[in-house]
């Protein structure tokens, strides 16, 4: 959420610097922090903050329904769950009441290179060898 914020607010300084609606934020050192200055260090934080997501790989789904598989780009594990809820939520046209199940949030980063994943005991196998708690 906090970067969907920030890409709102980069689009808006953005629209300010093309209509020529520089807005002097303060001063810094007798200098002014004008739309285009802000903009342009705006961008460079978020540049900076997308190389650390991590790609995760996350299979749920609400109730009774069939499993779904989504890979997700976040921050940590907690922002890849709740981007999955709001998607599946979407997407199985979740009634509010039912239960939503997560089976497994995983990094891809941390799925073994040329390994045989042959069901959904994927998640268990991860937690076994990674001595995790299941989710």
């Amino acid at each position: 959420m906090e970067m969907e914020n920030l890409r709102q607010l980069k689009f808006w300084l953005d629209d300010n610097v093309d209509q020529g609606t520089d807005i002097v934020f303060g001063e810094h050192k007798g200098v002014e922090i004008k739309s285009e200055a802000l903009l342009r260090s705006l961008s460079s934080a978020m540049n900076a903050l997308t190389k650390f997501n991590d790609c995760f790989v996350v299979l749920g789904r609400v109730a009774d329904m069939d499993d779904i598989l989504i890979f997700i780009n976040a921050m940590d594990i907690e922002c890849a769950r709740q981007k999955f809820l709001e998607l599946l939520k979407h997407e199985q046209h979740w009634d509010g009441k039912s239960d939503i199940y997560i089976e497994f949030c995983i990094p891809l980063s941390d799925y073994a290179v040329n390994n045989v994943y042959k069901n959904t005991d994927t998640s268990t196998v991860y937690t076994l060898q990674n001595h995790e708690t299941t989710l």
